[in-house]
């Protein structure tokens, strides 16, 4: 097993989700990640009609913030200590993803 994908905190009332996404170290630097979330995303909006996802990436953690620039992810802003993590609150940058992005990107039905 290479990683996961996940879609979570789905809000059905409002099409809204988030993407989480984890690579073995062992296959960084390799696109996996990527690949996986792309996936993850067209089945966000296409199988499920998903109309918004976020993602949740502390400041430090540049290869995931890559990513998500990659697929067209837009900062929103910092999301300060949203995060308990080992007894301590740690800050997120958020991103957001709409559908209308990704359709605009590839060119895919909505």
């Amino acid at each position: 097993m290479l990683g996961i994908t996940s879609l979570h905190r789905i809000d059905w009332a409002r099409r809204c989700a988030g993407v989480g996404y984890w690579i073995r170290s062992s296959a960084w630097g390799h696109g996996f990640a990527t690949e996986a979330t792309q996936a993850t995303i067209e089945h966000a909006f296409r199988d499920l009609g998903l109309h918004r996802l976020e993602v949740h990436i502390a400041p430090e953690n540049r290869a995931s913030l890559r990513v998500v620039e990659k697929l067209g992810f837009r900062r929103e802003g910092l999301a300060r200590e949203s995060e308990l993590i080992d007894g301590r609150y740690a800050d997120h940058i958020q991103y957001s993803l709409l559908r209308s992005d990704e359709f605009e990107a590839h060119g895919r039905p909505q």
